[in-house]
């Protein structure tokens, strides 16, 4: 008991060093029921950054105290960031069952929502809405600008333009009455809503005002790359090739390596069917290390040398090694991701080419093939 206390200590005290050291002893001596110190060692990794060794010691505790409501919510919290799918469901069902028992737990809704956002956009609206009416009624407090922009981002995804338009503009008046009690962070979070906006002004084509809102963010933000690339992308759409081309390479003035610049870029040259500047485009961005799997751009490449062999081409070695390059494309794609229906189709497409109609019907009925 006096170890117990002295640990506490510790921990309140802030002296994490100390009670991290204690905590960690505890669980080396302490007999198999008692995981007290397991949920202590965990709030201490987690303190740490250490979420992989939290969630072990939590875990401990929910296998030995099956439905503890504060265990379930810590490692929903944890695992809701994860990239492990099975993680991810994991966070899912113990934050549905936290917000079962405690239905007024304003955080385990919001989490909650947060998962769902990928996959159940009406279930993160509900969950969402959850939370807004217990900060309305039970906790009386505004709801955050974070909450309205990501309802207002969820009602754009089906299609409730003006709904989304409405949450935005609320997020944007939030931002702006809370500016005064942390003025940059709220100032970013406004920078985001706006250009959400934007992006809604191009869907429901008012393209005045959807500019008008890019080039604000770029006077305060000249950096913010993806308003020089939707700018970009409008001009090309109207059609104003040099002046999206334009927009593109002012991207590449912040981030030379940009992706979406290069590969936005590429599409402008094989949109004239100009195929050899075009395919260096792509080629640049598969040369750098962090962007070699990009999928987009293996695509557009093999697309590049399929269309090749539509041109009159007597050197039948140099078909065929632009068919193999075209097939090594699609193939090196679907063997990071071999969901990945446009390289499928684009391997059919090389079969119907070459004349392998039995393939061509396999690889555009079954889109999952596997490769060794």
């Amino acid at each position: 008991m006096k170890n117990k206390q002295i640990i506490r200590s510790f921990h309140v005290q802030n002296d994490f060093d100390q009670a991290f050291q204690y905590y960690y002893q505890s669980t080396q001596f302490a007999p198999i029921n008692f995981v007290l110190p397991f949920f202590g060692l965990g709030q201490m990794y987690i303190n740490r950054g250490d979420n992989e060794n939290a969630s072990q010691c939590f875990e401990k505790v929910l296998k030995a105290q099956p439905g503890n409501y504060e265990t379930m919510k810590i490692l929903g919290s944890l695992y809701a960031n994860s990239f492990d799918l099975t993680k991810r469901d994991t966070a899912k069902q113990h934050l549905k069952k936290v917000s079962e028992q405690f239905p007024d737990d304003v955080e385990a809704w919001i989490e909650l929502a947060q998962i769902l956002e990928q996959n159940d956009v009406q279930g993160a609206l509900s969950a969402y809405g959850k939370a807004t009416t217990i900060l309305k009624e039970k906790i009386e407090a505004d709801v955050p600008p974070e909450i309205l922009n990501n309802v207002a981002a969820l009602h754009f995804r089906l299609g409730n333009l003006q709904e989304a338009k409405r949450f935005y503009e609320s997020s944007l008046e939030r931002s702006r009455g809370e500016a005064q009690h942390d003025e940059t962070y709220y100032s970013a979070i406004s920078v985001t809503t706006t250009y959400n906006l934007a992006v809604l002004y191009e869907a429901t084509h008012e393209y005045d005002d959807a500019e008008r809102l890019y080039k604000s963010i770029l006077r305060e933000h000249p950096n913010y790359v993806d308003c020089y690339l939707r700018l970009g992308c409008m001009a090309r759409d109207r059609g104003q090739i040099y002046e999206a081309s334009d927009w593109f390479k002012e991207a590449l003035q912040i981030n030379q390596d940009h992706p979406d610049a290069w590969s936005l870029i590429g599409n402008l040259h094989l949109a004239k069917q100009e195929w050899g500047p075009g395919q260096k485009k792509f080629e640049r961005i598969i040369g750098r290390p962090q962007t070699k799997d990009d999928a987009y751009s293996l695509i557009a490449l093999g697309n590049v040398w399929l269309q090749t062999l539509h041109q009159p081409m007597r050197d039948k070695d140099k078909e065929k090694r632009h068919q193999d390059r075209a097939l090594a494309m699609y193939k090196q794609v679907l063997r990071n991701d071999d969901r990945n229906i446009w390289a499928a189709n684009g391997i059919g497409m090389y079969n119907n080419h070459t004349q392998n109609f039995f393939k061509v019907k396999f690889w555009i009925t079954n889109q999952t093939p596997k490769f060794e």
